[in-house]
């Protein structure tokens, strides 16, 4: 009688540790699956994203959450070499020639920086973030610039562009999400923009302060012929050339 008592409370007892164990398995399977559909839900519905350098003492302006980035032929830049890595600001310029981006000059920075920076008006807020996304931790500074002209400032620690695949605000279905510490345009007291020649900048028809629907007049690009003087260190010093090597992307001439 015993023997069968004990058969049976065995018995039981095996049929509730499986029991346990059935629950916890499907509880483990339950935890996955939802993160697994908590991940694909954020690759969704993310805007496009940017790593900026969140250390900048300038504030980088925020923009509608709608906003879609610029196309970049749309985008003129102006490419400048904040470094002593002579040629620097014509291989960048080259390389984002080869990404569709219209470039109208290139040229010394006239002054040395470490991170590079991304300056710009008021009413080319999203050309600029379309352009920042091809940058690592890029400075955004908005000046008192009237015009469309985006001018990138190359710095010291720059390495390369972002790969072109892994840009993300050349997904123009998805809106640019700007950084957590941005303030609106109008709480921020813009920097004097640098000198440039307004005239070689196309004339844009802005609407609204992200000025994404502008339209240029004109197409026309004027890179620095490389055999300029321009482009070279300030300091009158031996140039260092550039050690960086900006690869074409594969589905364009070279």
């Amino acid at each position: 009688m015993r023997g069968m008592l004990s058969k049976n409370l065995s018995s039981e007892y095996a049929i509730e540790k499986r029991k346990t164990k059935f629950a916890f398995s499907v509880g483990i399977f339950i935890t996955v699956f939802l993160l697994i559909i908590y991940f694909i839900l954020a690759l969704l519905f993310a805007g496009n994203t940017t790593n900026f350098n969140s250390q900048s003492a300038y504030p980088p302006p925020c923009i509608d959450d709608d906003v879609l980035p610029a196309t970049p032929s749309e985008v003129s830049i102006r490419v400048l070499n904040g470094t002593s890595k002579a040629g620097l600001a014509n291989a960048v310029a080259d390389a984002l020639s080869l990404r569709g981006f219209s470039i109208i000059e290139t040229d010394n920075a006239g002054m040395v920086v470490d991170d590079t920076q991304i300056r710009f008006g008021a009413n080319a807020t999203a050309s600029a973030y379309t352009v920042a996304g091809n940058f690592n931790e890029p400075t955004i500074i908005l000046d008192d610039r009237t015009d469309g002209l985006i001018d990138i400032v190359i710095g010291r620690i720059f390495d390369d562009l972002v790969e072109q695949d892994l840009v993300s605000t050349f997904d123009r279905s998805k809106p640019i999400t700007t950084p957590k510490h941005c303030k609106l345009v109008t709480k921020i007291t813009p920097v004097a923009a640098l000198e440039h020649n307004a005239s070689l900048v196309p004339a844009y028809k802005i609407s609204g302060v992200d000025g994404n629907s502008a339209s240029p007049s004109s197409s026309t690009t004027a890179i620095q012929d490389d055999s300029s003087p321009k482009d070279t260190p300030e300091n009158g010093s031996s140039p260092e050339v550039a050690p960086i090597s900006i690869a074409p992307t594969p589905d364009k001439p070279t």
